[in-house]
């Protein structure tokens, strides 16, 4: 089983998680504004992300951490971290999507450009 998050429009989390569970039987809790986690397969992601009215969409959270300090060497360690040989290889093209909150000496784009250093040098 894999640690999935559903994303909705905040407000919305107790629908989505109503809907995960009659879509595919798992149990979703509240982790943030808009934002559920719950334990699924990759085919039952696929399927909350074509058949889902409430979610907007379905990811697999790969990793998740309070880092401290925080920093940008902190973020890329963590990202190393991730086995991503797991999900593709050589050959195949990414992309990295950032949202970081609150207060920080960085912005998204430069933590995005450290977790696809770490991606590559994985």
């Amino acid at each position: 089983m894999l640690r999935a998050l559903g994303v909705s429009i905040p407000g919305m989390e107790g629908f989505l998680a109503d809907e995960i569970s009659e879509l595919i039987g798992s149990e979703a809790r509240r982790v943030v504004p808009g934002k559920v986690e719950f334990l699924a397969t990759a085919e039952d992601i696929i399927r909350l992300n074509y058949a889902s009215r409430s979610g907007i969409r379905f990811l697999i959270l790969l990793r998740r951490e309070v880092l401290y300090p925080m920093s940008l060497e902190e973020v890329r360690r963590a990202a190393m971290d991730v086995d991503w040989p797991a999900f593709f290889g050589p050959g195949l093209t990414f992309a990295v999507r950032a949202e970081r909150v609150g207060r920080h000496d960085f912005t998204s784009v430069e933590v995005a450009a450290k977790v696809g250093e770490a991606v590559v040098s994985r």
